[in-house]
């Protein structure tokens, strides 16, 4: 047995999506990193969470996310962080959001057409035929955080900010109104939920519980009758 194999057998999925295109040297898994996490006894935690995760989509929405999140598997950056696949993690996360509230028929939004982009990642009903659309947002590290991780000081010396940044602030609203124009473009008039998913990475600097304070009232502020935000700290446990 491989050492692909030994993990092949506990994270499925992840492995899976690995195999879209595993000889490449760019694809996120043959990372040395990341293969030291997926090869980690105990098992990585973070990697058992997301590929339970990727394991609640219906066989359908699996291809269909596979599909999606392949084209970006191997999408090689400047700061070696690969974010478009990051964001079809959360897009996963949104999908089984949407299964814990009880809706059916969860489906991806085909976004090959460039019209297509402009809409809702995912589609669903509730139980009366109604249908509810959601539009996924990853809110990642700053330019200057990701600089930081990449090449860190020997001891973190930076200023820490207590409350949102002004830069922050406008990442959140420009990104909440990008979501709210792509769930309008989504015509229908059976439409009765529209909602905006938000993963939020707060910067270390600023990983304060003034931090979240702010962030969730700007939100609840943000949010009207016709879209509901929701979201959620990815890294709430340093607060």
């Amino acid at each position: 047995m491989t050492h692909l194999n030994k993990w092949a057998i506990t994270f499925p999925r992840l492995y899976e999506l690995y195999c879209e295109d595993p000889a490449n040297s760019d694809n996120h898994f043959n990372h040395p990193n990341v293969q030291q996490a997926l090869q980690r006894i105990p098992p990585d935690q973070y990697l058992t969470e997301l590929d339970s995760i990727l394991g609640e989509l219906d066989p359908v929405a699996w291809q269909e996310w596979k599909g999606r999140a392949a084209e970006t598997l191997s999408v090689k950056n400047r700061s070696g962080y690969p974010f478009p696949l990051f964001e079809s993690f959360i897009e996963a996360r949104a999908y089984v959001f949407l299964k814990q509230q009880g809706y059916v028929n969860i489906s991806f939004l085909n976004t090959q057409s460039k019209q297509a982009k402009k809409t809702p990642d995912l589609v669903a009903k509730n139980g009366q035929e109604q249908t509810i659309l959601l539009e996924a947002k990853r809110i990642r590290d700053s330019d200057d955080e990701i600089e930081y991780l990449v090449s860190p000081f020997p001891k973190d010396m930076r200023k820490v900010h207590h409350g949102l940044t002004d830069a922050m602030r406008g990442k959140l609203t420009r990104t909440v109104e990008k979501a709210r124009k792509q769930l309008f473009a989504f015509e229908g008039a059976d439409i009765v939920r529209r909602i905006v998913f938000l993963w939020i990475r707060i910067d270390l600097q600023s990983a304060t519980k003034e931090t979240e304070t702010d962030i969730s009232g700007l939100l609840t502020e943000m949010s009207d009758d016709t879209v509901e935000i929701v979201h959620f700290i990815e890294n709430e446990s340093l607060l």
